[in-house]
């Protein structure tokens, strides 16, 4: 008897990180043997995140710098136990648009319903971040420090946040807790780079730069810290 194939989907929020990489891993060690797919409750396109593709491409040998976002098709009859993943995906997709204001009635809406789901306030704290609401954010990702999962959204928020606010030498331990969790992330190497700058570590903050130049060399902004820190 012919065995049936299996069919895989793989789904995160955004389909840009998570799923897309989970998918990369399971086509690479399936084969034929499987349909695999990915998708996201609130995605809305655009490309794999760059960290994405350089450790799919250095770790596991597989390319999805091709891979565009897709959103699942949520059901008429969706659980009413995960009807905020609704407003979560309405408030992304209006963030895609511009409009910060509908974004974060629909966040507000969502954290309403889940009010101690550490996952939802995790993605909240990052559009407050993205607003620059940075006292907001600062309070509320208190609530995700107790997840596992979300342990590096726990220490980049708070890091980013503090590091906003000129905080720097609280924001260090958080962002090298961070770092150590995965070192591949430029926007949490710019962050750190940049405190450690400000609290007089200049070598440990060309280290962090230069770190984050080697996984994205087109930062302008990050080329130009650099030169500043070799000139003082």
């Amino acid at each position: 008897m012919k065995k049936k194939k299996k069919h895989l989907l793989f789904v995160c929020y955004g389909n840009i990180c998570r799923s897309p990489m989970a998918e990369g891993i399971a086509r690479k060690r399936l084969g034929a043997s499987a349909e695999v797919a990915s998708a996201g409750i609130g995605a809305t396109g655009g490309p794999a995140a760059e960290e994405a593709v350089l450790v799919m491409k250095l770790v596991y040998g597989q390319d999805i710098s091709s891979h565009i976002a897709r959103p699942v098709v949520l059901s008429r009859t969706f659980p009413r136990t995960s009807v905020h993943l609704q407003f979560l995906a309405l408030a992304n997709q209006s963030e895609k648009v511009g409009d910060t204001l509908v974004a974060e009635a629909y966040y507000d809406k969502a954290l309403r319903l889940v009010p101690e789901n550490p996952e939802a306030t995790a993605y909240y704290c990052g559009f407050l971040m993205r607003t620059r609401q940075f006292e907001r954010a600062l309070s509320l990702i208190e609530t995700v420090k107790a997840d596992p999962t979300l342990q590096f959204d726990y220490y980049i928020i708070k890091g980013k946040a503090l590091r906003e606010l000129g905080r720097c030498e609280e924001a260090i331990p958080l962002l090298e807790a961070g770092n150590k969790l995965y070192n591949s992330d430029t926007r949490l190497l710019n962050a750190l780079g940049y405190c450690y700058y400000k609290t007089g570590q200049k070598a440990q903050a060309l280290e962090a730069l230069n770190a984050s130049l080697r996984l994205n060399p087109d930062q302008a902004d990050t080329k130009a810290l650099v030169e500043e820190i070799k000139t003082r």
